[in-house]
């Protein structure tokens, strides 16, 4: 059994990773402004869960630059604490049907399913990789998107371009 913390986890992704590891027999701890959800979740899991009332939001401005300053803090937390048996790790959702994404102007069957994809990230969670993705189609679309983010961005908008015609 692990000690796990999952941020963001009144609803969404979140939400059903929280669930998936706790159906597992790990202890959460999880942190969200909505914390009815996590009262409920909490008392069917007594003593595996903890829930704070906490705002964990990124404003949509500095995405992309706080992913990016949240991995490189996460590769170093990685390396300064493995001695003590502590890992970090990078989940890697895809675009995913949530209320974050809803006024994205992509269409809806381009996004994958909150519960599939927080089942995904939970069950994949000790795999041993720093990054982890909910499936492994997922994964090989990540390392595209690394390899060549140009290539992969504008193929991306052309789909959603063709998909908005319809």
């Amino acid at each position: 059994m692990a000690n796990l913390i999952v941020t963001g986890a009144g609803s969404g992704i979140g939400y059903y990773m929280a669930e998936q590891l706790l159906r597992d027999g790990n202890r959460v701890a999880v942190l969200d402004q909505n914390t009815e959800e996590l009262k409920e979740m909490s008392e069917r899991y007594p003593g595996q869960m903890l829930y704070f009332t906490c705002d964990v939001r990124e404003e949509a401005e500095v995405c992309f630059c706080a992913g990016r300053a949240l991995e490189a803090l996460a590769k170093c937390l990685d390396l300064e604490y493995k001695r003590w048996g502590i890992t970090f790790h990078l989940f890697h959702p895809p675009l995913t049907r949530t209320a974050s994404a809803a006024q994205l102007p992509v269409p809806g069957e381009f996004m994958a399913s909150p519960e599939r994809v927080g089942q995904g990230l939970a069950r994949r969670i000790y795999s041993g990789k720093f990054v982890i993705c909910h499936s492994r189609l997922q994964a090989f679309q990540m390392k595209l998107c690394y390899l060549w983010p140009r290539a992969m961005g504008r193929l991306l908008c052309r789909m959603t371009e063709r998909a908005a015609k319809l």
